[in-house]
């Protein structure tokens, strides 16, 4: 169960482009689906089943005329209720909002079970585990060591690590901090070997013995399945792996545990006190109980996992924590970075497909005129987003249900409408 997290790295929690294949120039996209973006309630998507078709429909469309239907003058249900109901469809017991935006102060808001059998609900307070979403911290990390000069994105790897990290069918090409920030350095993640990298709780291994173990030739889980046979810089493939050594390279360059790093160059100067690699950390009355649906269609409490490559998916946050962070970059990265250093990292540097682009650590989403900017992030127990718009109003989302999209129930859509209606109100919340 653990390794499904290697289908839903970037998982559809917004809406879905059209196909996987990349239009422009540049490293060409693999056969991963890298669907998210703001939200489509299209009415090519609206009311269809599995098969495509609108519900309760026939093969062929019956074009018998008929009156005009009366128009649907139902007053929109209160936010409260709205969110309920769509996290029923999602299946997340527990949910937490919040939105940033110029000129106001932030709104966030908890909804829901944050443990159901103890009844304690979602609050401001309430941290969960937010999955890939992490990588978004590790870029700015690593951007970091950048703007302090003592990394360059184009680095040769090798140059800093104490082992080579080469992909055998191409030694001769260097991987470089670039690569693995676009998931472009040819590293893939190994089902295989995945469900031995997961623990219960803190991580059992430091981030060092983590990548010995992993990328270094002989080392206990090292396999030529890490690396594509494509090139380094040649194709877009989405890898915990590489954000995970992307994690282990700042920590290297730091010369400082990579958990201590992110606390003193971004956690404490942004106030993020909630945020921590460390579930252990967390107070239990804070902590939220991850939640998946069993055989009989009940909520079943699961683990707190975490991956031992923790820079990649270990972040355990707040949505108010996350909504600080996103809105630091949103505004151009003070106090943790300089805005070259952000306009480098949010540049466009694959497209993925229609109006779709991978940044460094970042998508950037280009949809109705508006250019979004975010992330997603999911495991088995837990959905988590991030997204901004050109306009500086941001919507951070987090659950302690995997919402991660099925297509027999398309459960993604759910959390899209929760998004879609924070987006459009985020003026008039209080």
């Amino acid at each position: 169960m653990r390794s499904s997290f290697l289908a839903v790295l970037f998982v559809t929690l917004l809406a879905a482009c059209g196909s996987n294949g990349g239009t422009g120039s540049g490293p060409a996209v693999s056969d991963a689906v890298a669907d998210a973006g703001p939200s489509d309630s299209s009415p090519e998507t609206a009311g269809a089943d599995a098969t495509g078709k609108p519900d309760g429909g026939a093969e062929t469309a019956d074009t018998t005329a008929k009156p005009d239907a009366a128009p649907d003058t139902a007053p929109p249900l209160p936010l409260a209720a709205f969110v309920a109901e769509q996290m029923e469809l999602a299946g997340t017991p527990g949910l937490s909002a919040c939105v940033f935006r110029p000129g106001k102060p932030m709104w966030c808001q908890g909804f829901g079970d944050a443990d159901i059998d103890e009844e304690r609900k979602v609050d401001k307070d309430t941290v969960f585990s937010v999955g890939a979403l992490s990588s978004t911290v590790t870029a700015v990390a690593l951007l970091k060591l950048v703007e302090m000069g003592k990394l360059g994105l184009d680095d040769d790897l090798d140059k800093h690590l104490p082992f080579s990290v080469r992909n055998p069918a191409h030694p001769q090409v260097a991987l470089t901090a670039r690569m693995l920030l676009g998931h472009t350095s040819s590293l893939a993640d190994d089902a295989e070997a995945f469900d031995a990298l997961y623990v219960p709780g803190d991580p059992t291994e430091t981030l060092a013995q983590f990548a010995s173990g992993y990328f270094k030739p002989g080392g206990k889980n090292y396999s030529p399945a890490t690396f594509l046979r494509d090139e380094p810089g040649s194709t877009w493939e989405p890898s915990l792996v590489a954000m995970a050594l992307a994690g282990y390279v700042v920590e290297v360059v730091a010369k400082q545990p990579f958990d201590q790093f992110c606390q003193a160059q971004i956690f404490t100067p942004l106030g993020m006190k909630a945020s921590t690699w460390k579930p252990s950390t967390v107070p239990a009355k804070n902590i939220a109980t991850p939640y998946f649906i069993d055989d009989a269609g009940d909520y079943a409490p699961g683990e707190h996992l975490n991956f031992l490559g923790y820079p990649a998916s270990g972040l355990y946050t707040t949505a108010a924590d996350m909504a600080k962070f996103t809105e630091a970059i949103a505004k151009g990265g003070a106090p943790v970075l300089k805005a070259a250093s952000v306009k480098t990292m949010l540049e466009p540097l694959v497209d993925l497909d229609e109006g779709l682009e991978q940044a460094l650590g970042w998508l950037r989403s280009t949809f109705a005129g508006k250019v979004y900017i975010g992330q997603d992030g999911a495991n088995d127990f837990t959905g988590a987003q991030a997204w901004y718009r050109d306009d500086k109003v941001g919507v951070i989302l987090i659950g302690n249900g995997s919402w991660v999209f099925s297509e027999e129930t398309e459960d993604d859509e759910a959390i899209a409408e929760i998004e879609a209606r924070l987006f459009d109100e985020a003026a008039t919340l209080p």
